[in-house]
């Protein structure tokens, strides 16, 4: 009853969105508006990308998202509508929030017509079931991390956000980013590590054959509980040569880097 319980959290994903054909995978670009070089690169990427092959985004797509407000910001306009026209045009985009945009929700997309999993989402794959995660739910020792974390995904953070000025939701997000920033460098390395025993466990309660997250910023490609699931970790899209994982036909799936794809 709990691997039910576990599987029924994260949502169906349709044939489109399974990783049993042509698909890709990535994380944490933290894009920041029209003036950040790094947003153009990804917006030729998406552009580049073969029509009808899924894509999938494990969180923190933005540096921050607010929201309701964030769907009218012009920074931001380019993405919404490349995204929208991946999506008309028949090409699946499924994304999980971040710590960074956990505030995005129904409105991004019926906008954008990308597939939002709050919790996650399990998809078939090789193998087997693939449970794809933004990654920071492993960071079960930062337990200030975790505290704020439950605090800020609560239904009534997310109602106090959708009932704030845009002008108050930006305060909140700066103070946020200057919080972590001053927080990070005090903190015990080894505490903000993912904790592969919670992986495994969590692999374990939903028949996952293999867990896919990002996060970290530090590729990771590994087998855990003796081979019986795998454990990947993306790079930081854009940064690294292991930014992509790699669905294909013709062979095994494996991580990659953007610029060769």
């Amino acid at each position: 009853m709990k691997e039910a319980a576990e599987s029924s959290r994260y949502g169906s994903v349709p044939p489109a969105g399974q990783l049993s054909g042509s698909a890709r995978v990535i994380c944490d670009l933290h894009l920041k508006g029209s003036a950040d070089p790094h947003q153009g690169r990804f917006l030729k990427w998406l552009e580049g990308l073969p029509t009808g092959e899924s894509l999938w985004i494990l969180g923190d797509l933005f540096e921050y998202w607010l929201g309701g407000p964030s769907l009218g910001d012009c920074e931001f306009a380019p993405v919404l509508k490349a995204l929208r026209r991946r999506t008309d045009t028949g090409g699946f985009v499924g994304i999980v929030p971040g710590n960074r945009d956990f505030l995005i929700g129904e409105g991004f997309e019926a906008q954008t017509g990308v597939c939002v999993y709050p919790e996650g989402a399990l998809s078939q794959g090789p193998g087997g079931a693939w449970l794809l995660l933004h990654g920071d739910e492993f960071c079960t020792l930062d337990h200030g991390y975790q505290r704020l974390r439950r605090v800020l995904r609560s239904g009534f953070f997310r109602f106090w956000a959708k009932h704030q000025p845009a002008f108050l939701s930006r305060v909140m997000a700066r103070r946020l980013r200057s919080a972590s920033k001053r927080a990070v460098p005090a903190k015990d390395p080894a505490r903000m590590e993912m904790q592969t025993g919670e992986v495994f466990a969590l692999a374990q309660a939903t028949g996952a054959r293999a867990v896919l997250c990002g996060h970290a910023h530090v590729a990771r490609d590994e087998m855990l509980g003796g081979g019986a699931a795998r454990f990947i970790v993306l790079d930081a899209f854009g940064h690294g040569s292991a930014d992509v994982f790699e669905f294909q036909p013709d062979r095994d799936p494996a991580l990659v880097s953007s610029s060769t794809c």
